[in-house]
């Protein structure tokens, strides 16, 4: 055994030269870089999956099908032209209650030999399960929320009594808000992402609609935004480079010493492909983002209208702090080669030398969140087909598209230059304060179906379904931010027990479901020397199932 990985030595160091300089024994050092690089992709992930989630209770049971349709005040995020359907004053309070669930697998494929050799990876045979969630409090930090509760958002709108054509409004919701936690220290997941959390929140939303004539309306929402994220994770890297490390110091280490006195101690404690590397926390916030959705309303016959939004897109400058805190095998294996004779030499040609037990400082990322457009139709059957009451059913459909090919690559920048950016640099992946990573998304366009039915004068039934198509290609699946086809399923139920008071309740269903073989995601399970993205379930099958149960209810009053 101790020859064949010996000859294993011999046969990676010559695969290593024949490499390009940029993918060279240092590989797994600049993962330490990549995990922070991971955390900031996680916010493009979670906006794609959680778009248009939580808005209302009425189009979430619609399956959010409602450009045609407009669901009261919250038209102000659908289509603002639909804000002429509201006459005098109203308000609306909203109460959400979301419940996420991520559960996750972790498989050896068939003839699986491991890392380097070594097969005893603990997470193999492993599972996940996830449902608390985490928010970013401003002032507060990371703020882990019961698993049952619920959110309240609101909002009211306005008739001008000098001119009836127009309308105002007002309102605060969330486009995105998501996190999770997962605190068990022998949580297999805990590589991907221990705590994360994402928010856009629309805090003020100024709206102004006009009635052109009684067929055609136009509308206008400006969006005051507050934008953060917020992640920690411990990171590991099972890639073939560390276990060649471990190689050395298991088996050359014990017969060669220290090496004539080259490397004292050898490498330190060692480090292996499937140790703990270090931990990572980082967050970033931005409290003024603005936005703003342009809509139009066109009704041209009683029984059909059509609709369309566009929702702008905007640059959040996310700026927060960063702290990463080494493991001690880490450490000791650097700070072995910095102790050594080659020591003045890898300083020179400007690589770390010393790694101490944390590093920490400012960061800011440029963010682009992408703009939108929607469209939809709405249709009331005039005629009874079939001997069924089709003059109180309404059919809905929307196509809306979300521009996330303009994520061709995200530059986070530290204030510094620190050890792992220094290393970085002179691999030329870098800069020696910043990091440029390319994502690889793709703008992706999703269908929405909705159907109401008029029980009586007073309730109304809705059910909707919506198939989201996944933002992130199969290559880029990743366990901090799962995305893949979605399906959205609702029920809704309306009831109006006065000309002036309505409510309406929604129980809403999100399923994803993703198979990751091995080797398919360079973000997730990729093996081989040359891999230097962030790979921490390296040669793994990974089955990942996300959910979202969301309960909404909403009171209206008109006066």
């Amino acid at each position: 055994m101790q020859s064949k990985r010996i000859l294993a030595v011999m046969t990676s160091a010559r695969a290593v030269k024949k490499s390009h300089k940029k993918n060279n024994s240092n590989v797994f050092i600049i993962n330490t870089l990549l995990a922070v690089a991971i955390s900031v992709w996680s916010v493009s992930g979670f906006s794609a999956l959680t778009d248009n989630l939580g808005v209302s209770t009425k189009a979430m049971s619609l399956g959010n099908a409602v450009t045609a349709a407009p669901p009261g005040i919250m038209s102000i995020h659908f289509n603002p032209a639909g804000l002429t359907q509201l006459p005098g004053t109203n308000f609306e309070w909203h109460l959400l209650a979301p419940k996420f669930q991520f559960d996750l697998d972790f498989i050896a494929p068939p003839g699986w030999e491991g890392v380097f050799g070594f097969t005893d990876d603990p997470v193999v045979g492993q599972s996940s399960s996830s449902g608390q969630m985490s928010l970013l409090i401003p002032y507060a930090g990371m703020v882990d929320f019961p698993e049952v509760f619920a959110l309240p958002l609101g909002g009211f709108s306005v008739q001008s009594r000098k001119n009836p054509k127009l309308f105002f409004a007002n309102a605060i919701y969330a486009p995105a808000a998501l996190g999770y936690t997962r605190d068990d220290d022998a949580d297999p997941a805990r590589f991907g992402g221990r705590k994360l959390a994402l928010e856009r929140i629309t805090y003020l939303s100024p709206s102004l609609a006009y009635k052109y004539s009684d067929e055609l309306s136009f509308g206008l929402s400006v969006g005051f935004n507050y934008t953060a994220f917020a992640a920690n994770t411990d990171f590991r890297v099972p890639n073939e480079l560390i276990g060649l490390i471990r190689v050395i110091q298991d088996d050359i280490c014990p017969e060669l010493g220290s090496l004539g006195g080259l490397l004292p101690d050898c490498l330190g404690e060692g480090l292996g492909p499937f140790d703990n590397i270090a931990n990572l926390d980082i967050w970033g916030d931005d409290g003024v983002t603005l936005s703003y959705n342009l809509g139009v309303l066109w009704e041209p016959k009683p029984w059909v209208s059509m609709g369309a939004v566009y929702q702008s897109g905007y640059t959040a400058n996310l700026r927060g702090e960063f702290e990463i805190t080494n493991s001690f095998g880490f450490q000791s294996t650097f700070n072995a080669l910095g102790s050594s004779v080659l020591g003045p030499i890898i300083q020179a040609i400007g690589l770390p030398v010393s790694v101490g037990e944390k590093e920490e400082g400012d960061v800011k990322v440029d963010l682009v969140m992408p703009q939108r457009f929607q469209m939809g139709l709405k249709f009331t059957p005039t005629k009874n087909y079939f001997h069924m009451p089709t003059k109180k059913m309404q059919f809905t459909v929307d196509w809306s598209w979300a521009d996330w090919g303009q994520w061709d690559a995200i530059t986070i920048d530290f204030d510094r230059a620190t050890n792992v950016t220094r290393l970085a640099a002179f691999l030329g992946l870098a800069e020696l304060d910043s990091l440029a990573l390319p994502r690889g998304y793709r703008s992706v366009g999703n269908w929405g179906f909705g159907f109401q039915f008029d029980i009586t004068k007073k309730t109304q039934l809705r059910m909707g379904w919506e198939p989201r198509t996944g933002s992130v290609p199969d290559d880029k699946i990743d366990t901090i931010a799962p995305l893949a086809y979605a399906d959205f399923y609702s029920l809704g139920f309306g009831y109006k027990w006065a000309p002036d008071r309505e409510m309406d309740f929604t129980v809403s269903y999100l399923v994803s479901e993703i198979y990751a073989p091995a080797e398919s995601s360079c973000n997730l399970n990729c093996s081989g020397i040359n891999n230097i993205v962030y790979n921490p379930y390296a040669s793994l099958d990974v089955n990942i199932k996300t959910q979202a149960l969301i309960l909404g209810a909403t009171f209206k009053y008109n006066f």
